[in-house]
């Protein structure tokens, strides 16, 4: 009913009275001058025309307000009514709601805080009220329930508020996202607009096109689609972006700005400030080092095609540090030139996300220029299809309609307010600067702003114009100019030219001729008359060809101004104007461009000129601060064609930076196509000419000139000039010659020949790939190889072009901004002279140098040159190329420009000759004897050539002399009568004597009875077996008796049991060795005697594994095998082989060489290692010693004394490095320092050691066992306590010593300390001999060599007082300069605990530098053995190590206690103990108990360890003792009737057909351990019955409490069953949490045996039934279940017995007795036919009877015989 008094609608605001009712006649617009508008509801017609009763308000009589209070609700009272709040109320019939917002009820609230409230007393608001809410409701209630106030939320936004009314221009429209290809335009109030009610949001325009695109210069108007022009002063980019104003970065992007340094890609956090912002531009800002980058990121996304585009400008190290721009990570522009102008870029872009990347990136060297990047602008479109608004234009921009883009104003105008449609003027007597905000007075004119200009010449005169110079900043109209001056006589002619008779204009001298004085000559032999360019004149540019100028920026003038006599950059430009001079003109030849210039420069301002070759990239950039007098930049050596050079002057930000200026005086240009010569000039070097010729010719390739030259010269056979116009010839290299033609030098095949007959052929080192060798790299750089050709396509050494270098040698610096070099393509050779990179005494067989030379230009001048060192080595195969290692670092070059490579390879080993083979004599046999040929060396230090000779026959002496081992027979000895002698073998050389020996496994130089289809890998220096069952077979022929004896290894522990797994030997078919799975790491040596006669030795090796990545593998290794006996003496001595030497004659065998030296074969003595060389001993070759870094030194300790000791660094063991003394050592201010000991792990002290403490000092140690550390005293474990003892050894975080074991025996301190407890040993080419050695509280595996069978063994030994664990971390590390190879088998790390390897828990090889974690637990008590094995295998050619730290061991006796547990329930500790007991059967504990309790009567506890005691079941009682439910002989009773089980009372397994279970089931003792039943620990389930799994063969109990129940109570024959409870857990159904219950039911059953089975009727997971048939189911039987029986009077004797009538467990019959019988009488004769009768019928029943009696005497009978408790029946009887 009130809709239509209400413009609004149903809204229906109240009127708020406050004291007395407020007649509505009072109200007038002065009191509510909102209530007369045309949108309120509460005009005062409309109120007078309700009914009055719904507008009286209730009187406010409980608040006396005060003046504050009543001005501010009477203003309240106004605003309901207002049309901005009407919106917030509703109407219902007769009532109506008003929401207010909560500020306004705390807003009146504090106003009225102090007015009193007298409703239920007197008080003042604030103390009657708790909030303003509350005080809004009581103020407002209204009594008739007409109005009801609603407070709410003023974030609602929909309640009466104290707020402004919003504006229409508080409104902003915005788009919503796009769905199906259209969107809606909604409105909102904007960010700011502090404002409730007022203006409405308009409705949303829905249903626009998403992809409506409007072109640049138009915007796309808010909730249509369409395109408008935009306003003058505005301007739009088509929907994208344009940012040209950098006072902060745009919002419109997500912007990251950083540095990086390009090494290690990390950030930098110092120094590098990154990309700044600069008002009119961003720069990549100051403190960037080399190799690092300057990023600054822009991210955003188009919706549609568009594009970026922007300017910048570079100004650093050209072609090296650059500006990098790249779009999700591809590079799309790099440019390093250091120009002053701003270059544009455009690049389209597709629709997506796009991350836009600046990087300014500088390489690892040189700084030049202002070494930075600008960007001027960025403009990217695509960010939107159009743009939704016009941009204004900045001050000191302008624009027309539908521009584009804002102009500057031109120069003499300005503009000072933000979106200018045009420029104002400046006054007559004011300027301005391009872009200006505003105009500057004109000063007064002086000289130096008058310039001149001169005429062009006309018949020798010329005129002087003077004019004003641009741009004129100066009052003209007050400063007149000089009268020109007419009539002056021309300049003379520049040189090179001459003014012909008659003309006013110079001319270029013809070709051929010169000018220096105005007439032209001609030039004599050896010279040319070189044409150059002239300008030293300024009037026009027509008077300079080739020149032309701009200008960038708000310039003042358009570039440069010509001043006649000079010209300059021109003054009046802006700040950042950038003034260029162009000149380009064409190079004929080689020639240079000479500039003098001069500098006008303000002291004090900072004025940046630069000289640039833009096609070359050349030039430079200077800044100065006072003023540059006259002087000359030179442009030299330009290469011929053409040329662009600039000059540029960029303005400073300086107020007087307008007036600096670059000048030039003049430019002199050789060499041009186009031009005048000045003078004759020699020809330069590679050229020639004759008299009066107009140019020098070339010289032919093959031949060379000097400078100068009228003739060219031919190359000599060693030298060659493989182009023409070649200056000089270029040497061959080292030991090569030139082609006839003189053009190259000849390659010989690669096959150079360094001494008579002593051939290297590097041929095969050719890559098949045509590509290089490489990369190599070094500290910085990386390099490519390519012996012998110098074709390939390798692409990263190219030149500028991309084609691929004509080189050997090549240096790849593109990664730190340089560009490939060609580091030698003129090859030759030389012999290797370092005998400390020999193997032989003569270097010159161990290797070949070849020397490239040739190289690009360096270091002063220098031509750089490689040396590639090829090493000999047989085990190499084609090799690799690599550089010299130093400081940890591989280096190549050194000294600069010479770059090195050492190359091992099979290829560098000279062609083979006789030389590298040796020789064996074999028995005389009929005056010959078999010479035998074998490579002197294995394998031999040769490659193809001469293969191995054939065997031969030479003669020889039979002989029956016998040699000792040491000495041999010759083979020409024994011819004469006197018996021969044997010979001592000479030094260098051993005998057998009479025996074969195999000390080098190969095919070639196996013995003459070696099994060919032995399956063993022949691996030169041992044999060693291979996968599965494999075997090494040699058939001996033994002459005299002898022996054989043989080194061997075996590795595989862990393999498993059997005979037939492991090493077995055998002889003649015998095992003497069988089964062998170990030698503890070291070589044994076994001995079996030899009797004549033929011998069949074999080594056989079962479940074999080679090593892997994954697998240390199951092996054996012969290393030596000796056969003596073979004949009687030796006919020659043998060589000994490489790395081992004889330095005595008569010996027979060889010694290995020490640590330090090398031997080749067959050597008297070990050469020592050349300085700076090193090597592990057993070698041919030394290693070179890197330079000693940190890497290379060891952290060590003094023993701790009263809290002190010394820390101090020294080499760690073996010392491989070259320590130089001019290299500062690293730990300088570290070493030798005295420092406090660290702290002790938990729960240990520092102690004097127990049996040395003057040598060890004070050691970490534990308390006592039983005592634990408390404040730094022992103390003993509480009662009712456990300890848990800890130790760590190892540790990466603390070095304290801890007590537990010996220092490794035979070593010496430092280098060899440990951490106390371990013991260490190594086999096989150990570099650290001992084995494991200390890292810095660590330990590492030591320093061995390569390709050699090592094992370093760590040995820690334990005591466990409990079960316990071990965990500690470790990680394989390469160390040294050998990186990690792609072998087939690697190095690892094998940890065995007694012996048994914990391969699940430990990964043999994990990948490199992870640091692994390792643990087991569930180590019993007691000692251990736990060892850490870092195995090397034979032929790996990577040097690793393991680092072991951490290693944690829990209830070791040498770890320390610092706190307590209590004993868990069912255990116990007494004091000082230190460990929980577990309580003995018959008693329990609670927790943290000192004793155990014993069983309260009637309870039990079977179990030790019991947490509590047990009732027992029913039908049984509890021993005394409280450890068992007895069940009194397994009998049970029910009132006055018993059973005896105990014939029963045995284990019985029961199976069912189709299950995987096995029942087993005890009576009355509960299952022992031939049960079976036993728990997934293996330990006896305390069960009677249990349930056993067939394949996992874990028990389950299934009942373990025994309880008698009774079947059929109240019957006069109960039955009884047996039924345990208390089984473990089980999951039926439903029955969550139930337990396994086990019932036997017995059936009694007289006529059964004694001792029967039961029946498994329901084998159910949780409940199980047995049926039992059986006597012992009957009950006992009592004197009632028997009655008395007679038997058959004989001789007056019967049988009287109790015989059982009733079913019970008892013997048939008891208590037989003899009796006495009646006599005879005499009888009548019918008595006597009547007894006849009688007696035939009694005859016939005694027939039935004794056939029935004596049935059930064998019944009875048999009942005797097998009832075992007759006795006792009959006791009871009785």
């Amino acid at each position: 009913g009130y809709e239509g008094y209400c413009p609004l609608g149903q809204n229906f605001p109240q009127l708020f009275q406050v004291g007395s009712p407020v007649q509505l006649e009072d109200l007038t617009d002065e009191t509510c001058p909102r209530y007369e508008t045309d949108k309120s509801c509460c005009t005062l017609a409309y109120l007078h025309s309700m009914d009055q009763n719904i507008f009286t308000a209730v009187s406010r009589s409980s608040l006396e307000a005060s003046v504050p209070c009543q001005e501010r609700l009477d203003a309240f009272a106004c605003s309901i009514c207002s049309p901005d709040q009407a919106f917030f109320t509703t109407t219902h019939p007769y009532i109506g709601d008003i929401r207010v917002c909560e500020s306004v009820c705390e807003e009146l609230y504090l106003t009225c805080g102090s007015s009193l409230w007298t409703d239920g007393g007197t008080e003042t608001v604030s103390s009657r009220f708790l909030s303003g809410d509350e005080f809004c409701y009581a103020l407002f209630g209204a009594v008739d329930r007409r109005l009801r106030v609603i407070v709410t939320d003023d974030a609602d936004g929909d309640c009466v508020s104290s707020k402004v009314e919003c504006r229409e221009e508080d409104v902003v429209g915005f788009y919503s996202t796009c769905e199906g290809g259209t969107r809606s335009y909604n409105y909102r109030y904007r960010d700011g607009a502090d404002c409730l009610g007022g203006y409405r949001l308009p409705p949303p325009v829905t249903g626009l096109a998403c992809d409506t695109a409007c072109p640049a210069g138009m915007y796309l108007v808010p909730g249509k689609d369409s395109c408008s022009h935009c306003a003058a002063g505005t301007y739009s980019v088509g929907g994208g972006i344009l940012v040209d104003m950098w006072k902060v970065w745009p919002t419109e992007f997500e912007v990251d700005t950083y540095c990086v340094d390009r090494v290690t890609n990390l950030p930098v956090e110092d120094g590098c400030t990154a990309w700044m912002l600069d008002d009119m531009l961003i720069d990549s800002g100051t403190g960037l080092s080399h190799n690092q980058a300057s990023v600054v990121v822009f991210k955003t996304k188009l919706v549609r095609e568009g594009s970026i585009s922007f300017l910048y400008r570079v100004d650093a190290e050209a072609r090296h540090d650059k500006l990098v721009f790249s779009n999700n990570g591809e590079i799309l522009l790099e440019d390093s030139s250091n120009v002053a102008e701003f270059r544009s870029a455009t690049f389209e872009l597709s629709p997506g996300y796009h991350s836009f990347s600046w990087s300014f990136v500088k390489d690892y060297s040189i700084s030049n220029g202002e070494d930075r990047a600008y960007i001027r602008s960025i403009e990217i479109t695509g960010t939107q299809f159009a743009d939704d608004e016009c941009t204004p234009c900045a001050p000191g921009k302008y624009s027309g309609p539908s521009s584009q883009r804002c102009s500057p104003c031109p120069a003499n105008t300005y503009s000072n307010m933000v979106g200018s449609p045009l420029c104002r003027s400046c006054a007559s007597d004011e300027f301005s600067l391009p872009g200006a905000v505003q105009c500057e007075d004109r000063r007064a004119c002086t000289e130096e702003d008058v310039g001149f200009r001169y005429t062009p010449c006309a018949n020798g005169i010329r005129n002087k114009v003077y004019e004003f110079k641009e741009p004129v900043q100066c009052l003209t109209s007050a400063s007149p100019l000089p009268a020109d001056e007419v009539g002056i006589a021309c300049s003379p002619c520049n040189p090179g030219h001459y003014r012909p008779q008659g003309a006013s204009l110079c001319e270029f001298c013809p070709e051929g001729t010169f000018s220096d004085d105005g007439g032209c000559s001609t030039c004599g032999a050896g010279t040319y008359a070189r044409k150059a360019l002239f300008f030293t004149q300024f009037d026009t540019f027509d008077d300079l060809p080739g020149a032309s100028t701009s200008c960038q920026g708000a310039c003042g003038s358009h570039g440069w101004r010509l001043l006649s006599e000079k010209m300059d950059s021109g003054t009046g430009h802006g700040s950042g104007t950038s003034s260029v001079l162009d000149l380009r003109f064409e190079i004929e030849e080689a020639g240079d461009a000479i500039i003098r210039y001069s500098v006008a420069c303000v002291e004090g301002d900072t004025c940046v000129y630069q000289f640039l070759n833009v096609n070359r990239e050349g030039g430079n950039r200077y800044s100065t601060k006072v003023p540059v007098s006259e002087r000359t930049y030179t442009f030299r050596n330009m290469e011929a064609g053409a040329h662009h050079l600039q000059l540029i002057y960029t303005v400073g930000t300086s107020p007087a930076a307008s007036t600096n200026r670059l000048i030039v005086h003049s430019v002199v240009v050789n060499g041009v196509v186009e031009g005048g010569a000045g003078e004759c000039v020699d020809c330069p070097p590679g050229s020639f000419s004759q008299a009066g010729e107009p140019r020098c010719s070339v010289c032919p390739a093959g031949s060379a000139s000097l400078a100068g030259s009228s003739e060219c010269l031919k190359c000599d056979d060693s030298s060659f000039a493989p182009e023409a116009g070649a200056g000089s010839c270029k040497p061959c290299g080292p030991n090569m010659h030139s082609t006839a033609d003189r053009t190259e030098c000849e390659y010989l095949d690669c096959r150079f020949t360094v001494d008579q007959g002593l051939v290297y052929d590097l041929s095969p080192l050719v890559d098949n790939r045509n590509s290089m060798y490489g990369p190599i790299y070094d500290h910085s750089h990386s390099y490519y190889l390519m012996p012998c050709t110098r074709s390939h396509s390798n692409h990263s050494c190219v030149d500028e072009s991309g084609t691929p270098l004509d080189t050997h040698s090549c240096q790849d610096a593109t990664s730190g901004g340089g560009r490939p070099m060609d580091l030698g393509h003129i090859m030759g050779f030389t012999p290797l002279e370092d005998a400390a990179l020999s193997h032989n005494e003569d270097p010159h067989r161990d290797g070949i140098v070849m020397v490239l030379q040739g190289g690009s230009t360096g270091c002063r001048g220098k031509e750089r040159m490689t040396n590639i060192t090829f090493l000999c080595d047989p085990s190499a195969g084609i090799g690799y190329p690599e550089g010299f290692y130093r400081e940890g670092y591989e280096y190549v070059e050194g000294p600069p420009c010479e770059y090195s490579f050492s190359w091992k390879s099979v290829y560098a080993c000279p062609l083979c000759t006789l030389l590298d083979y040796d020789f064996s004599i074999g028995s005389c046999i009929n005056g010959m004897a078999a010479k035998t040929f074998f490579p002197r060396e294995v394998p031999n230090r040769c490659i193809g050539g001469m293969g191995l000779p054939e065997p031969t026959e030479v003669p020889c002496v039979v002989s029956t002399k016998v040699c000792a081992p040491g000495t041999y027979l010759p083979i020409s000895a024994g011819g004469g009568d006197e018996e021969p002698e044997c010979v001592l073998a000479s030094p260098g050389h051993f005998s057998p004597g009479g025996a074969i020996v195999v000390d080098r496994f190969a095919t070639t130089l196996m013995p003459s009875g070696y099994d060919a289809r032995s399956s063993w890998d022949l691996l030169g220096e041992v044999a060693r077996s291979g996968d599965g069952d494999t075997s090494f077979t040699v058939v001996a022929e033994v002459v005299r008796p002898g022996y054989v004896s043989f080194e061997y290894k075996v590795v595989a522990e862990g393999l498993g049991s059997g005979d037939d797994l492991g090493l077995t030997f055998m002889l003649d078919d015998q095992a003497l060795i069988r089964g062998q799975q170990s030698t503890q790491y070291e070589f044994d040596t076994k001995l079996f005697m030899l009797t004549e006669g033929v011998h069949l030795l074999k080594w056989r090796f079962g479940g074999g594994l080679r090593p892997t990545r994954l697998n240390r593998g199951f092996y054996a290794i012969l290393n030596r095998i000796v056969i003596s006996g073979t004949s009687n003496a030796s006919r020659s001595d043998l060589p000994c082989v490489e790395g081992t030497y004889q330095d005595q004659e008569g010996k027979d065998r060889c010694k290995d060489c020490p640590p330090g030296t090398k031997s080749g074969s067959g050597q008297a003595s070990c050469t020592p290692c050349q300085e700076h060389f090193y090597s592990l001993g057993s070698t041919s070759e030394c290693e070179g010693r890197p330079l000693c870094g940190p890497e290379h030194y060891g952290r060590f300790f003094t023993p701790c004394r009263d809290g002190r000791r010394i820390e101090y660094y020294a080499f760690l063991d073996p010392v491989v490095c070259f320590d130089d003394p001019n290299v500062p050592f690293p730990y300088k201010e570290e070493n030798a320092t005295e420092k406090a000991c660290p702290p002790c792990p938990i729960g240990m002290r520092y102690a004097p050691h127990p049996t040395d403490p003057d040598e060890l000092g004070d050691l970490c140690q534990p308390c006592a066992d039983g005592e634990m550390l408390q404040d730094g005293a022992c103390a003993k474990v509480p009662a009712g306590q456990y300890s848990m003892r800890e130790v760590t050894y190892l540790s990466a975080t603390s070095t304290a010593p801890v007590l537990g074991g010996q220092i490794p025996v035979g070593v010496e301190p430092p280098e060899a300390m440990l951490s106390i407890g371990f013991h260490t040993q190594c086999v096989g080419r150990c570099g650290t001999l001992q084995g494991w050695r200390h890292l810095d509280g660590r330990a590492d595996s030591g320093y061995h060599s390569v390709e050699e069978e090592v094992d370093s063994v760590l040995r820690l030994e334990v005591e466990l007082v409990e079960e316990g664990s071990l965990h500690f971390k470790y990680r394989l590390s390469p160390q040294g300069e050998l990186g990690v190879e792609e072998d087939d088998q690697l190095s690892g790390l094998q940890v065995l605990i007694n012996t048994v390897p914990l391969s699940s828990v430990v990964q043999y090889h994990p990948p490199l530098n992870q640091v692994q974690s390792a643990f087991t637990a569930n180590i019993p008590a007691g000692y251990h053995m736990i060892e850490w094995v870092f195995h090397q295998p034979l032929g790996t050619r990577s040097r690793l190590r393991v680092i072991l730290e951490d290693v944690v061991v829990t209830n070791s006796l040498a770890g320390g206690v610092s706190a307590t547990s209590d004993c868990p329930r069912g255990t116990y500790a007494p004091e000082g103990l230190g460990r929980c007991l577990p309580c003995p059967p018959g008693s329990y504990s609670d927790q943290g108990s000192a004793e155990c309790t014993p069983c309260p009567a009637g309870t039990v506890a079977s179990q030790a360890g019991s947490p509590e005691c047990e009732s027992c079941g029913t039908g049984t009682f509890a021993s005394p003792d409280g450890t068992e439910c007895n069940t009194n002989g397994c009998t049970f009773q029910h009132g006055i009737t018993r059973w005896d089980l105990s014939s029963l009372n045995r284990p019985v397994s029961s199976t069912v057909n189709g299950s995987d279970t096995r029942f087993e089931l005890s009576l009355c003792a509960k299952l022992d351990y031939d049960s079976g039943c036993l728990s997934e620990d293996r330990n006896l389930v305390d069960a009677y019955a249990c349930a056993v799994d067939k394949y996992t063969l874990i028990g389950r109990n299934a009942g373990k409490v025994l309880n008698a129940v009774f079947r059929g109570e109240a019957s006069s024959s109960p039955e009884l069953t047996l039924k345990y409870t208390d089984g473990a857990q089980c999951g039926l159904p439903g029955q969550a949490g139930a337990s396994r219950t086990t019932v036997v039911n017995f059936q009694c059953d007289p006529d059964a045996p004694a001792i029967t089975s039961p029946t498994l009727v329901s084998p159910g997971e949780c409940y199980t039934v047995y049926e039992w048939s059986s006597l012992a189911g009957c009950p006992l039987c009592v004197p009632e279940d028997y009655v008395e029986q007679r038997g058959e009077c004989v001789n007056g004797e019967q049988t009287v017995a109790l015989v059982r009538q009733a079913p019970c467990n008892g013997p048939l019959a008891v208590d037989e007795t003899k009796r006495s019988c009646a006599g005879e009488y005499t009888l009548s004769l019918s008595i006597i036919v009547g007894i006849v009768a009688l007696l035939v019928l009694l005859g016939l029943v005694a027939l039935v009877v004794t056939v029935r009696n004596y049935k059930m005497a064998q019944r009875y009978d048999a009942l005797m015989n097998s009832s075992s408790v007759r006795s006792s029946s009959h006791d009871d009887l009785g």
